[in-house]
Parts: structure tokens; C-alpha cells; sequence
């Protein structure tokens, strides 16, 4: 059930934003670069399993997010999975259901968050993959770049940064090379922020 989902949603919520701002102090940038309505793709760098439930926890509006498909093997924990929006992917070749799956949720206005590099990596590790590109054209949704920092130290309680950089928008028309060059003007805006102050 929808409502099921939702609560369950808003009760994690809480939790991380609670966490996330208390314990870690979270400084929150680029907000107001978000835009209000309608679908949205969100690239970020990923770190750590910390990852989605924090980007989820600074933003008002609900996020869905691509999640492993291992990780929905155990049926308790895939339902949970399910109901805080989290959606499978096949991460050894191109998953179209789980393509499908990001055009349908931003046709319907929602937030998608995913990960361009393809998994976990670290800060000096920034190769991408251009289906970031493919997903904002085909949907003719703008990318907003989110720079995550030190969500990979929270044992060290470094402060956590979450940094929304301005939205990308497709062209209306694109071929197969504008993927790449609209994946490759995200990732370069990210990693230009992600290496400032180093």
C-alpha cells in the first residue's frame, strides 16, 4: 500500500535528518538551485551506503533511488527497500525494466537520485557512465549535481556536506553523442567542486 510506503518513508525521515544534522552536523548547500516541481534527475558521487538516505534527508520532496538487486534477495528487507522508494538494478549490464522504471517516475514529476560512476567509489576516483545523459534526454528532465563530502568517515564524525549545484538542462533535440557530452558537463562541474578546498 501507498500509505505503508509513505509513512515509512517520513519515519526514516526524520531519523536520518535527525541523525544527519545532530551527530554530523550536516552543511546543506544549493538548495534553492532545486527546482520545485516536476521530474528531476540527481547525480551524485557515492561514497558510502550513507549516501541515499542523506541526500534524501535534505529535500522536502521524496526521492526514489536505484539500489542493487542483491540487496532486495531478502524478501523482509527488499519490501522495506520497496516502500522507502528504492527500486532494483542490474549493475553488470545495461537494466532496461530499471530504465523504464526512471522514465515512468520522472514522466509523474517524481526525483530520481542516482549515481553515475556506477557504484561506490572514492574521492579520487571519478570515471562515470553516460546513461545519466541518456535518461535526462530521453525524459527532457533537467540533472541537478549533488557533491557529497566525508560520508565515507562518519566513524571519524567528520561534518557531513551535501552540496546541490544549478540544474542541467537537455536539448530538445540530442543523438547519441549529447549523452555524453551533457554526462560528461556534469561530472566535470561535480569533480570541479568535490577537489575545492582540498
Amino acid at each position: 500500500m501507498r500509505t505503508i510506503g509513505s509513512v515509512l518513508y517520513l519515519i526514516g525521515w526524520i531519523f536520518y535528518k535527525s541523525v544527519y544534522t545532530l551527530v554530523f552536523r550536516v552543511k546543506i548547500s544549493g538548495v534553492k538551485n532545486f527546482p520545485k516541481k516536476g521530474g528531476v534527475l540527481i547525480a551524485s558521487n557515492h561514497l558510502s551506503m550513507a549516501d541515499p538516505p542523506l541526500v534524501g534527508s535534505c529535500l522536502w520532496r521524496p526521492i526514489h533511488y536505484m539500489a542493487k538487486k542483491e540487496l532486495f534477495s531478502s524478501p523482509v528487507f527488499g519490501w522495506i527497500l520497496r516502500k522507502v522508494n528504492a527500486f532494483p538494478v542490474n549493475r553488470k549490464g545495461t537494466d532496461m525494466g530499471a530504465i523504464r522504471t526512471v522514465k515512468r517516475l520522472l514522466s509523474e514529476g517524481e526525483i530520481v537520485l542516482v549515481f553515475p560512476q556506477g557504484g561506490r567509489r572514492n574521492e579520487d576516483n571519478f570515471d562515470v557512465k553516460s546513461g545519466i545523459g541518456m535518461l535526462s534526454c530521453w525524459s527532457q528532465s533537467p540533472i541537478v549535481p549533488c557533491c557529497i563530502k566525508n560520508s565515507n568517515k562518519l566513524k571519524e564524525f567528520k561534518r557531513l556536506e551535501v552540496n546541490f549545484l544549478e540544474p542541467v538542462f537537455p536539448p530538445e533535440k540530442y543523438g547519441q553523442d549529447t549523452y555524453t557530452v551533457l554526462t560528461n558537463k556534469v561530472a566535470s562541474e561535480m569533480k570541479e567542486e568535490l577537489q575545492r578546498g582540498k
